[in-house]
């Protein structure tokens, strides 16, 4: 920074060339289409049809399989009782409560399958939905 105000004039001003403040807008730009690409990759190839299910959840636990992959979903909790979801296996999360919703939302196709469980002597159902 010192170096550049060795060139400031008298008002403190520092002369830039125009190439230079054109590369500085072209990296807005691309930055700003990086941000747009993203979201458009997100939600671009999604064709409008619902997947999902109702499904009754105990102490045992259950594995939901995902067949399409999708992005994300959202699961609602119908109760009685909460549940307790993970998109990693057994690894642990905080309960989702009755009557809560719970939205997953991933960059990637990347979730296969979800886990879910109660306390012991516990059920709830849950509905899980995905446009796909």
């Amino acid at each position: 920074m010192a170096n550049i105000m060795k060139h400031a004039n008298k008002e403190g001003l520092v002369k830039v060339s125009p190439q230079v403040l054109q590369f500085i807008l072209l990296d807005e730009i691309a930055g700003r289409l990086a941000e747009i690409s993203e979201k458009i990759g997100v939600l671009g190839d999604a064709q409008g049809d619902i997947e999902g299910g109702e499904y009754t959840i105990t102490s045992s636990g259950k594995f939901i399989q995902i067949p399409s992959g999708w992005r994300g979903m959202t699961i609602v909790n119908d109760g009685p009782n909460s549940v307790y979801i993970s998109t990693a296996g057994r690894g642990r999360m905080a309960p989702l409560k009755k009557g809560e919703t719970l939205i997953i939302s991933i960059k990637r196709r990347s979730i296969k399958n979800i886990y879910c469980w109660c306390k012991s002597g516990e059920t709830a159902t849950i509905r899980i939905f995905s446009i796909v």
